[in-house]
């Protein structure tokens, strides 16, 4: 019963905090540099939120795979998804209506938060 329980918040705790934290960078920029660091604010916590999401379907699928496949299959996506959000940074970057700074910025805060949110659930789920 207890697993069931701490299954949602290992995947849902790190997507809140990472929106949290781009949300928050977001409002700080336009405040700050207005629209355009708004815009990149909201575009990069968007990208940062829809790259670690998409990783976990290729995560199921390649856990019921013998080792190499699964690696293969979980390296390729890998490539895929983080090319896919480079061209997506790097395009909106050269159309030059958002601050690359706070794109930046945006896209740092919400990865790292990710990964600590998420070492920090699973820390707390294993000591249960």
């Amino acid at each position: 019963m207890t697993h069931d329980v701490e299954r949602p918040a290992r995947t849902t705790l790190p997507a809140v905090g990472a929106l949290v934290v781009g949300l928050v960078v977001a409002g700080v920029g336009w405040s700050a540099d207005g629209r355009p660091a708004l815009l990149a604010g909201l575009l990069a916590t968007a990208v940062v939120l829809g790259f670690f999401a998409s990783g976990a379907l290729p995560l199921l699928v390649a856990a019921n795979q013998p080792g190499g496949v699964g690696l293969l299959l979980l390296m390729t996506t890998y490539g895929m998804r983080l090319t896919l959000a480079l061209v997506v940074l790097a395009v909106a970057a050269k159309g030059g209506a958002i601050d690359t700074g706070w794109l930046g910025a945006t896209v740092v805060g919400c990865a790292l938060t990710w990964c600590a949110v998420h070492v920090a659930v699973v820390i707390a789920t294993l000591r249960t």
